[in-house]
């Protein structure tokens, strides 16, 4: 490469990555995990740009961007009946877990960036407020 032409790299710092649509990715009557068992993960293929959940049961859902964060009660909360919950995040995992004692479902639809999973080794686990 010739000396004093840069090329920017694409990773989490890559603001043209997030000015842009996202790639669509969307998933209907995903199940999830009751309350007495390990989260559902949700694993995105690429960065996210934005995460919606749509939660069209009777029981709330807790969303998580960690299992940490599942686990310790630093979790979202999506509304029963027809709730949803729209998250402008750099996530490459949801952790999502039924409030009662039996597994439902939901639907996702999230903006994806052209970010590899790979620039987000933790997915902010141990991050101040994520757990």
């Amino acid at each position: 490469m010739p000396d004093g032409i840069y090329i920017p790299k694409v990773g989490l710092g890559y603001a043209p990555a997030y000015q842009v649509s996202g790639i669509p990715y969307c998933t209907a009557s995903m199940t999830i995990a009751a309350s007495t068992s390990d989260p559902t993960i949700l694993e995105f293929p690429s960065v996210t740009k934005s995460v919606t959940i749509f939660n069209p049961n009777a029981n709330q859902v807790h969303v998580s961007i960690s299992l940490n964060g599942m686990n310790n009660n630093r979790y979202a909360v999506v509304t029963a009946n027809n709730g949803s919950l729209t998250w402008d995040v750099k996530v490459k995992d949801i952790f999502l877990r039924n409030s009662a004692a039996s597994p439902t479902t939901v639907n996702v639809l999230a903006e994806l960036t052209g970010i590899e999973r790979n620039n987000l080794p933790n997915n902010w686990t141990g991050s101040v407020g994520v757990g």
